[in-house]
């Protein structure tokens, strides 16, 4: 058995030991007033027995002053349950970690910041790496804005979703939502748009596909790329900061050869140390070729070299 499998196992294990509810996700705190089934995901990085607040917005664009329900997410970073609201209705969802110190988040970076409990630091080298646990308080957290379609479309919360919904001082129409994940979608080339992609699961019966692997990576790289802050609530404050200041990330001041470089070493780290049963077939052979590809044009048209020609850096740095 690999690391991240030994870390996979035995992490969810003791997760599952504080997460609410179990296989299908957290369960709701007031069932009794709700009346539509809901469910999704909190991701950056799996987030465990995390909080999900939900509220409605109203006319005027701000959100309602009391949650329309709560609920915790499982150790697979997943919600269900049910809410009081209407098909084609605006919803704000929101995750954060626990006061009790009970949430956690997978690390999919190669550095997330210093060890802060040693249960954790499997590797004992005061680091959270890729692969890791890390603990989470409840000032780290994701949101997102979603037009509610029924229980059969998931709602993800995740990186982008979070700096879309932080940059937009009112809850955005429809069309504006759509627009502003669309960019994104274009900028990062991912195969589907940001509130589309689900979380990135590292287990043995995962089976994940080259599609979900691609898109991770490439949210991970910008978040990589962009921020250098020492832990991960930090390194998300600082990237939301730079999307809702520039009005979004434009082509022109984001490299994507950068990006997708970053992307492709993330890869790598996922590559080596994940569970065999973890991919589906062919995937580790096809994402990394693919990144590389689409790093190879970008550097070609930023006029930078391609990360197959980056010099390698001495052991240990």
């Amino acid at each position: 058995m690999n690391i991240l499998s030994k870390i996979s196992v035995s992490a969810l294990l003791t997760l599952g030991l504080t997460a609410c509810g179990g296989g299908g996700g957290g369960s709701s705190d007031n069932d009794d007033q709700s009346t539509a089934p809901v469910s999704g995901t909190a991701s950056k990085g799996i987030i465990s027995s995390g909080n999900v607040s939900v509220w409605a917005v109203e006319d005027n664009g701000q959100q309602a002053t009391t949650p329309l329900a709560q609920f915790q997410t499982s150790e697979q970073g997943e919600f269900t349950g049910l809410i009081d609201a209407n098909v084609g209705q605006t919803l704000y969802f929101e995750v954060r970690g626990r006061s009790d110190g009970s949430s956690r988040m997978f690390c999919d970076l190669t550095d997330c910041g210093e060890a802060t409990n040693d249960a954790l630091d499997t590797n004992n080298n005061g680091r959270v790496d890729f692969g890791e646990w890390t603990e989470i308080d409840e000032q780290t957290f994701l949101s997102a804005y979603a037009e509610y379609q029924g229980s059969g479309t998931p709602i993800r919360i995740n990186l982008l979703t979070h700096l879309v919904s932080q940059s937009f001082a009112l809850a955005p129409s429809n069309s504006e939502l759509e627009s502003a994940y669309t960019d994104l979608q274009d900028l990062l080339q991912l195969t589907v748009p940001p509130n589309e992609v689900p979380p990135l699961l590292v287990t043995e019966d995962s089976s994940m596909t080259k599609e979900q692997v691609q898109d991770n990576m490439m949210m991970q790289g910008l978040l990589s790329n962009l921020s250098d802050a020492a832990n991960i609530s930090a390194a998300i404050d600082d990237i939301s900061s730079q999307y809702a200041t520039g009005g979004g990330f434009q082509p022109e001041t984001v490299s994507f050869a950068n990006v997708s470089s970053e992307a492709i070493q993330l890869t790598e780290a996922l590559t080596e140390t994940a569970p065999a049963g973890a991919f589906a077939s062919g995937v580790k052979e096809t994402v990394s070729d693919r990144l590389s590809e689409l790093n190879a044009t970008a550097a070609n048209t930023e006029n930078k070299l391609a990360a197959s020609d980056l010099p390698l850096l001495p052991p240990g740095l």
